[in-house]
């Protein structure tokens, strides 16, 4: 409890999928937008996902997850709380 969290990789987002969506389509997503799972879901069922290319791909891959259905939540993880 006492240790400091892990360092965030640069461009990572919080994620939450609706729960009617499926493995298959969340795994086609991700695929889709060349990002990968590095953390949960956390107790609110948010992932933390990462592009798997260069960071310059995080904004449009966040305007496509916020305007999939399926997505209901897509934020930047900020680098300072």
């Amino acid at each position: 409890l006492s240790q400091a969290s892990a360092p965030v990789p640069a461009g990572a987002l919080h994620v939450v999928p609706d729960a009617t969506m499926t493995l298959a389509d969340w795994n086609s997503l991700l695929h889709s937008l060349n990002l990968q799972v590095v953390g949960g879901p956390n107790d609110v069922g948010a992932y933390t996902v990462v592009p798997s290319g260069a960071p310059a791909t995080v904004a449009p891959a966040l305007q496509k997850l916020r305007a999939t259905r399926g997505i209901r939540l897509a934020e930047p993880v900020a680098s300072a709380p």
